[in-house]
């Protein structure tokens, strides 16, 4: 999800991508080569974080590491998009949240489906009896 995540984020003309991070190294040569002219690879998260030329991350790894990558994430001043699962406990979404209000970051939380206009439709229809 999270190259899908990107490829929708880098169409708008707003955006450049300046940082890729995946443990994998196979993974992120592959994807550098879309973004090559603007973007720098990294393994380690932390590394990314700290470039001060990235303003916003995408958080697409396994959902046992959102929590912890988001707090670092809102203590670094970046701002996050978290791909589903934001976690996987209620109390480390509420780290995550007291993160976010406490560094005064954006973050949004991947729904796909449930933002769908079929999905709405089918909810309007259970809500109507």
């Amino acid at each position: 999800m999270g190259r899908g995540n990107l490829r929708n984020c880098a169409v708008h003309k707003d955006v450049a991508v300046t940082a890729l991070c995946d443990v994998q190294q196979k993974r992120l040569d592959s994807t550098l080569q879309q973004y090559k002219e603007s973007a720098r690879p990294y393994r380690d998260y932390r590394e990314l974080l700290a470039a001060e030329d990235v303003d916003a991350v995408i958080i697409a790894t396994p959902p046992h590491w959102h929590c912890r990558q988001a707090v670092d994430a809102c203590e670094a001043g970046k701002d996050l998009y978290i791909q589903k699962p934001m976690t996987l406990h209620l109390a480390e979404s509420r780290v995550v949240k007291n993160a976010v209000l406490k560094h005064q970051r954006v973050c949004q939380l991947g729904t796909q489906i449930h933002a769908s206009e079929t999905y709405r439709r089918v909810v309007e229809w259970v809500q109507s009896g």
